[in-house]
């Protein structure tokens, strides 16, 4: 018997592993943010997201109006630790990010860098799930040239 208790250990925590990583939540779907219940000093008037999740990757398409039209961006983020690098532009100038994402319980943390902007650039955000998966809240902390400014944007699902 004391044998048999350490190897149900080992194999109630190897099959544990698969059962906690299929635990995150699944953020896939289009939303509509909700600007009455968003907070910042970055809060657009409207914007929209187009969001895909699969096992290894979250595909971000951000359509927001800008002051010379709407914008669009796309963004791909690894979901296993690993550095992605994606290209934003606007007014003819384009910016390199460096993203980092981790798993923080039920909350996805994106982690952006932009080494090549003068001052830095440094950005956290928060995803979370509420309200049955019908609400999607992303806390965002960011910093700029020695400026912070923190924002909350809430979406909600488009059915």
């Amino acid at each position: 018997m004391r044998r048999l208790v350490p190897l149900l250990f080992a194999l109630a925590t190897v099959a544990a592993g698969p059962v906690a990583a299929q635990s995150h939540p699944d953020f896939s779907g289009k939303w509509v943010l909700d600007p009455s219940k968003s907070e910042g000093p970055t809060v657009p008037p409207s914007s929209e997201l187009n969001v895909t999740q699969t096992e290894k990757s979250l595909t971000v398409v951000r359509n927001s109006p800008g002051p010379t039209g709407p914008m669009t961006s796309t963004l791909v983020f690894q979901l296993d630790g690993a550095a992605s690098k994606n290209t934003v532009g606007g007014n003819g100038m384009t910016v390199d990010l460096n993203s980092t994402t981790a798993w923080d319980g039920p909350a996805l943390v994106i982690s952006t860098t932009a080494p090549q902007m003068q001052g830095g650039f440094k950005q956290t955000e928060r995803w979370s799930l509420d309200d049955g998966g019908k609400t999607l809240t992303v806390k965002g902390d960011i910093a700029v040239s020695g400026q912070t400014a923190s924002v909350k944007l809430v979406f909600l699902k488009k059915t």
